[in-house]
């Protein structure tokens, strides 16, 4: 999912902005922020599914440090 840089819907987490595609997803992330920088096997399983790869595309641990989830919405 692409969000746009001139969105309103912002947050501060650990000194980084984070951008959202709306206020629901944002509103998710602030409440739980680990559960989304660091999703689990089902939820990247979801996210790949969700983007039409297949439920096995994405495999946790191929996911490079540091990359961030942003996207709060469930499938």
């Amino acid at each position: 999912m692409s969000v746009e840089p001139e969105t309103p819907h912002r947050f501060m987490h650990a000194g980084e902005e984070v951008l959202f595609c709306s206020a629901g997803c944002k509103a998710k992330f602030e409440a739980d922020p680990v559960k989304y920088l660091k999703p689990s096997e089902e939820d990247a399983r979801r996210a790949a599914h969700a983007q039409g790869q297949g439920a096995s595309a994405v495999d946790p641990a191929s996911v490079p440090a540091g990359a961030k989830w942003t996207c709060a919405q469930s499938a």
